[in-house]
């Protein structure tokens, strides 16, 4: 085994992130297209880590699956990780806007120049072995993140599953903790048609004597899978509702733990969301797991801290400004129900312009229908990077089937600016932000524009996320 690969002293495989991303994109990518023609593997991951160095190994790490919340959930312990004086790498998947924010530290997304060294020692590893012929995009990705990390001297790190858990490329880690957020529909060609073969298949990252937090109680129809699955491999569990119980408080922004340690944690949102104080929940109940091995902090003397740290980019983001924004990724249906709950705690009594993307494989009767309480117009588009994309003539006949009245424009930046139009026409409030969601590619396409017509304080958020995302 290779102690480390080191790309040879002034001949980098790669001069620059675009001669990196074009060798990257000629492999198999399951974001980009239909995810039946190659089964997901992790024969190429093990062979390439092996080659590496076994990176993925060099730090404490926390591992989070799920189908809506893990992203939030790794953003905040992530935070909370760093409030605590850890350098902290923090991997998540898909980025809003550039591809270097997948793989972020201490809050900031690499270099490209960075990748694309990274990538070079990837690439390297590939040549050695027979089996990189076999790598995904995603299966590269991570092992740039687990690389960059290693080559940072991270403390700790946060590793997002991509999708699923068991046959994921980031399950290949030997985490401190791990947690599952949340079971629903969703990936089914992949995962399966059922929330107990879906559950199972996430519960694939529990570990032997590592704790696996489970944010569902029993009476949830995975539950049962996922238990069958820890008891299997000797994953301890902790499970909602039993073990740790949350509440938050009745501002909506401070979030109470009791953990199963007899201990209360609490900590405070910037913004009073409901799903995003669930996820602020798990985050502080798997940081509780991760530190009873002894290699991650306690980080109950850290949560006094400031709570603007605990702002996820693209995850019910508010952008102030000449017309406000309101960016959120929600693209299913558990999404979507858990967005217009906030809407209708945050936005009273408020029907908002919204612009709306869609991939074809969410797009089915009452998918927008808990919205429509919420949104007076929407302006149905497509995000240009997103091949999988709903056409927004289909998009609009959809929401209109949902009950939001709707048109269709082609491209994002045009169905912006519709959007505004149509919010003077309807006379909305000047102070109504127009709602950005359906897609984290739709949301990763405006933010630019939109942070760059928005004051400072809120652009100071980092975007070190991303999914991204699809959860």
């Amino acid at each position: 085994m290779t102690s480390e690969l080191r790309p040879t002293a002034g001949v980098p495989r790669f001069p620059d992130f675009e001669s990196a991303l074009a060798w990257l994109r000629e492999r198999t990518d399951f974001e980009r297209g239909p995810t039946t023609r190659v089964t997901p593997h992790l024969v190429a991951m093990r062979a390439l880590l092996e080659e590496l160095g076994h990176p993925e190994l060099a730090a404490p790490t926390l591992h989070v699956a799920g189908t809506k919340g893990k992203g939030s959930t790794c953003a905040f312990a992530a935070a909370l990780l760093r409030r605590a004086g850890r350098r902290v790498g923090l991997y998540v998947s898909p980025h809003l806007s550039h591809l270097c924010e997948r793989i972020a530290i201490d809050g900031q997304p690499i270099p490209p120049e960075s990748f694309a060294a990274h990538l070079g020692l990837i690439e390297r590893a590939c040549a050695a072995r027979a089996e990189g012929e076999l790598a995904s995009f995603f299966d590269l990705m991570t092992l740039a993140g687990f690389v960059a990390f290693r080559a940072a001297g991270v403390d700790a790190s946060v590793i997002e599953v991509g999708m699923g858990g068991r046959l994921d490329s980031t399950n290949v880690v030997l985490p401190e903790a791990a947690a599952i957020t949340s079971i629903s529909f969703d990936h089914m060609k992949v995962l399966g048609r059922s929330l107990p073969a879906i559950g199972r298949e996430k519960a694939g990252i529990a570990k032997p004597d590592r704790t696996l937090v489970v944010a569902l109680e029993r009476t949830h129809p995975a539950f049962a899978a996922i238990a069958a699955h820890a008891g299997e491999v000797g994953a301890p569990l902790r499970v909602l509702g039993e073990d740790f119980h949350w509440s938050v408080a009745e501002d909506g922004l401070e979030v109470r733990v009791d953990t199963w340690r007899g201990r209360t944690l609490r900590a405070r949102l910037p913004m009073a969301v409901p799903f995003q104080a669930k996820d602020l929940a798990v985050a502080l109940a798997l940081l509780e797991a991760g530190a009873e091995r002894g290699r991650l902090p306690d980080i109950a003397p850290w949560l006094d801290g400031t709570s603007e740290d605990l702002r996820v980019p693209g995850r019910f983001e508010l952008l102030p400004g000449a017309t406000p924004a309101l960016l959120d990724g929600a693209h299913n249906d558990e999404a979507f129900v858990a967005l217009a709950a906030a809407l209708r705690k945050t936005f009273p009594e408020r029907r908002l312009v919204a612009v709306i993307g869609a991939a074809r494989d969410k797009l089915h009767s009452g998918v927008f229908t808990p919205l429509a309480p919420h949104v007076a117009y929407a302006v149905a588009t497509r995000a240009e990077d997103n091949p999988r994309a709903t056409r927004p003539a289909d998009l609009a006949a959809q929401l209109r089937a949902d009950g939001i009245p709707s048109i269709a424009v082609a491209r994002a930046p045009e169905a912006w600016r519709r959007a505004i139009e149509l919010r003077e026409e309807l006379g909305s409030p000047r102070e109504d932000p127009i709602l950005v969601t359906g897609s984290l590619y739709l949301v990763g396409e405006l933010r630019p524009q939109l942070l760059a017509a928005s004051p400072p304080p809120c652009s100071s958020s980092s975007k070190t996320s991303s999914s991204p995302t699809p959860s």
